[in-house]
């Protein structure tokens, strides 16, 4: 493979991965793309991109600026700049750079909303209220290291009274900008860093949580300091911004399902493992998370991707073998239901999928995602040769899609409880699923009618060879 060829190869790999929230991952690509050619536009914005991501704005900032060495005039750089420069609590400089940008561009929402988010910012860090709330409270909270020191040696020197007062102010501002649970739990992996016992990839993690924690808290106590909680000031213009910022949220929201949902299709086209993977990555971490005030299309999107799955299923459950009808009568109806994916090994794995699943079923809202999930135990059951846990898992799915009056799912669930069947030779309950798979059958396409119909077929002739 040439230079151009392998730096583009892992750029791409990079992007794709950001777009997937494995940021640690798409930056090893990124920077192997950048090892080929050091001098690479798109390449330096993504990974600028990627480190403001992972709170690293100082990197960050670095990569954009050799982006506008690149292409001074590039509008996603200069807004990259901008955010860089937010995110390094440069907040006045980040706003005159997202001003320009407006003023230049004055269409570009995204730079909008950066600048919004700044104003509302830097607003919030004063007010009139403040010269009361610093009387009382008389706290010196930035976070470098000479005054951390300062104060550590200045806790030392005072007695415990003021130690005691000292602790609980770093306190309430943790709870004041973090949850109070979580507050409660920092001095301890404070502490726990200097057990010497530690693995060296968990102390790295914990170094790492650490250093987050400390930047964002940082940010946000340099953006909105807790004295300046009370504030007043113009209500219509910040409601105006609020609303506006809002708006953004949900439009790139949006945008967001419907790459997923893009994407989720083009992988179908080669791979529909790889499909199904990015497909329970997308409703266990960004539905999962997404409230309808941020998503008001959450159910019809979810209903988008599982919908669009289940015709994938569809298509290789109704597979009819050439060679069907010469094989021997009793392994016909074996051969039509068992069409996708192989036998596996390991009570232990199967345990931990069905686990997972069962943790996903409990948080799950709607009837078609829990038709998808109960069809997945159903699934993973099967392949881990428990056919009466399939069995039974596909039972339910079928409650659940008739609830959402979904034709597939509920195709798809009688498809697995007939196949359990099929698989142990017990054709006595077989006949009324049957005819249930074929009422289902008539409501969707010809080619369905027809694989249900061999089915039938095929059981007819099973029966009559037995009698």
């Amino acid at each position: 493979m040439s230079k151009k060829n392998r730096s583009g190869l892992a750029r791409d790999w990079g992007v794709y991965l950001k777009r997937n929230i494995q940021y640690k991952k798409a930056e090893v690509y990124l920077n192997r793309s950048l090892e080929v050619d050091p001098v690479q536009f798109k390449t330096l914005l993504e990974s600028s991109k990627c480190k403001l991501k992972q709170s690293q704005a100082n990197d960050a900032l670095m990569d954009v600026k050799k982006c506008l060495t690149l292409e001074p005039n590039n509008i996603k750089a200069q807004h990259q700049h901008a955010k860089c420069l937010g995110g390094l609590n440069q907040i006045e400089n980040a706003i005159a750079t997202a001003y320009g940008i407006t003023f230049e561009y004055p269409t570009a929402a995204d730079v909008h909303h950066t600048k919004d988010s700044l104003e509302m910012s830097l607003r919030s860090a004063f007010g009139r209220s403040t010269v009361p709330i610093l009387r009382k409270y008389k706290l010196h909270l930035k976070r470098d290291g000479s005054q951390t020191k300062t104060k550590e040696l200045t806790i030392k020197k005072c007695g415990p009274i003021e130690a005691h007062r000292e602790k609980a102010i770093e306190l309430m501002k943790h709870k004041l900008y973090f949850d109070s649970t979580f507050a409660e739990q920092i001095e301890f992996w404070t502490q726990l860093q200097q057990d010497e016992t530690l693995d060296d990839n968990l102390r790295k993690l914990i170094d790492e949580i650490t250093r987050n924690f400390n930047t964002h808290e940082s940010m946000l106590y340099a953006r909105e300091p807790f004295y300046a909680k009370r504030d007043r000031f113009d209500k219509g213009s910040l409601s105006k911004v609020r609303h506006r910022t809002f708006f953004y949220a949900q439009e790139e929201t949006r945008r967001e399902a419907l790459w997923q949902l893009r994407n989720i299709k083009a992988l179908a086209v080669h791979s529909f493992a790889d499909a199904l993977r990015l497909t329970e990555r997308v409703l266990s971490e960004f539905y999962a998370i997404k409230m309808r005030t941020v998503f008001p299309a959450k159910f019809e999107f979810l209903c988008h991707v599982c919908h669009f799955i289940g015709t994938e299923y569809l298509q290789i459950y109704r597979a009819i073998p050439a060679d069907l009808m010469s094989l021997k009568v009793e392994d016909r109806l074996i051969a039509l239901f068992n069409v996708w994916g192989k036998m596996l090994q390991g009570e232990d794995l199967c345990d931990k999928k069905v686990e997972y699943f069962t943790k996903r079923l409990q948080n799950a809202i709607y009837d078609m995602e829990k038709t998808y999930l109960f069809h997945q135990l159903s699934e993973v059951c099967f392949r881990f040769r428990r056919p009466e846990e399939s069995q039974r898992f596909a039972r339910d799915a079928v409650k659940h899609a008739m609830a959402c009056k979904s034709n597939i799912w509920t195709f798809l669930a009688y498809f697995n409880i007939i196949r359990v069947d099929a698989m142990k030779q017990n054709y006595h309950p077989m006949k009324d699923d049957l005819d249930k798979l074929q009422e289902v059958a008539k409501q969707l396409d010809a080619f369905t009618q027809v694989f249900v119909n061999t089915a039938i077929r095929s059981f007819e002739d099973i029966k009559s060879a037995k009698n």
